[in-house]
């Protein structure tokens, strides 16, 4: 059982040697992995580089794996796996009640760590690896609790603007928008202290745009009229240029029902002067009979 179970954690420290790496070189060429909404979500609420974060999960998983095989360093290697266990009881924790969205990446890696922890209870110091879990479930829930405050930045709306009640710049950005028709979903700044603490952000009023590809955070009312401005002429460019092809759409309909009217016409006409031409001709046979008839002596009907 010790064998399956050291050739299994091998084969996940492998694969997050590789899941990491992977990223890291993606990041700094400008990509990922992970394209979905959560985990750019989760990315801008770190403090830090990415980038150190990728480089420290790959160290980690590489010296699990140079651990298992070294008889010199195999004591280290359930420690390591112990504080792994409780780093992601805070990052998970930190996710589902902080952010309240999850990174995919994120929740990969920590599928992995405890995959090799439920693997590492089968080794030789199963205790301390059971002591990683419990402490992976005390991160998770201090940081639930130390937030129960605090609610999430809504993270599904396009525009958020986080304002405060006594601040006349927020007021003036709320009737900038109100002004242009442009739609702000209000959230205020005690309700999310937590969170603006995570990204840095002791100011107000800030403005969060949720976009389909990313995610933006602007401070300052002039800057976030300015922003709101730029959204404002572009919806109403968008908008100009539906009505100008619902216009054409409807020209082309006219155009189309005149050519078919016109065409309706001149049938009608051609159909009215070729029965013109047949009266014609009926009204010209009966003249000549006429004629012949007299010519002969009888009466013209």
């Amino acid at each position: 059982m010790k064998k399956v179970s050291s050739l299994l954690s091998d084969m996940l420290i492998l694969l997050g040697c590789a899941l990491t790496l992977t990223e890291l070189i993606l990041y700094l060429q400008g990509s990922s992995l992970c394209n979905s909404t959560g985990c750019r979500v989760v990315e801008s609420y770190m403090r830090v580089n990415p980038a150190y974060m990728y480089v420290l999960g790959f160290l980690l998983f590489c010296f699990l794996f140079v651990a298992e095989h070294r008889k010199d360093l195999k004591q280290y290697g359930p420690t390591l796996v112990t504080f792994a266990l409780a780093a992601e009881g805070y990052l998970v924790g930190f996710q589902l009640f902080i952010v309240n969205t999850v990174c995919l990446f994120c929740a990969t890696v920590a599928s992995l760590i405890l995959g090799i922890g439920i693997l590492k209870l089968f080794g030789d110091t199963p205790k301390q690896i059971v002591t990683g879990f419990c402490l992976f479930a005390i991160m998770c829930s201090l940081v639930g609790l130390v937030n129960v405050s605090s609610s999430p930045i809504p993270s599904g709306k396009q525009n958020v603007l986080i304002y405060s009640k006594n601040c006349p710049h927020c007021e003036d950005v709320i009737r900038f928008s109100k002004e242009r028709g442009i739609t702000l979903t209000l959230c205020e700044a005690n309700k999310v202290k937590d969170g603006l603490r995570w990204m840095g952000i002791d100011v107000v009023p800030v403005l969060i745009c949720n976009d389909a590809e990313d995610k933006k955070i602007y401070t300052g009312a002039k800057h976030i009229e300015s922003v709101l401005m730029s959204t404002y002429e572009s919806h109403a460019n968008e908008i100009e240029k539906a009505r100008e092809s619902s216009r054409n759409g409807m020209r082309n309909e006219m155009r189309q029902t005149n050519n078919k009217n016109d065409i309706i016409s001149d049938r009608q006409s051609s159909a009215s002067f070729m029965d013109f031409n047949r009266l014609v001709f009926q009204l010209k046979e009966s003249a000549e009979t006429c004629s012949i008839n007299k010519s002969k002596g009888n009466a013209c009907e």
